[in-house]
């Protein structure tokens, strides 16, 4: 990605953390299977595609499922995946992405959200 546009990406969470811990071990298992091949080992993108932890789509159940599950995003490369991932599967990914964005957080590697 050029430099430009990295620079425009605010590493802030965009949702606050939900689900428990057996929803993101299942996300981290279905991320590894699935998504970090173009979206990067534990969701920390590598500059072709966007960081998910970044995402807004993260942050929405419905815009996260109309991407990942119904191929809204198809003609720019990201293909739907539910024919091969379950409802549940999906949702566990969320969970785990927006994990590992306050992972980065906690890490002092991204800010926390601003409020207001």
């Amino acid at each position: 990605m050029p430099a430009a546009l990295v620079d425009n990406v605010v590493r802030t969470p965009q949702s606050p953390m939900f689900g428990e811990p057996d929803q993101h071990q299942l996300g981290m298992q279905r991320y590894a299977e699935s998504c970090h091949f173009c979206h990067g080992a534990f969701a920390v993108g590598g500059g072709v595609v966007p960081d998910l932890r970044w995402s807004a789509l993260a942050a929405n159940e419905q815009a996260w499922d109309l991407v990942v599950r119904e191929g809204a995003l198809e003609k720019q490369g990201m293909v739907s995946f539910a024919g091969r991932l379950s409802k549940e599967d999906t949702d566990a990914i969320r969970a785990y992405v927006v994990q590992q964005a306050w992972l980065a957080v906690a890490n002092g590697d991204a800010l926390p959200p601003q409020d207001g």
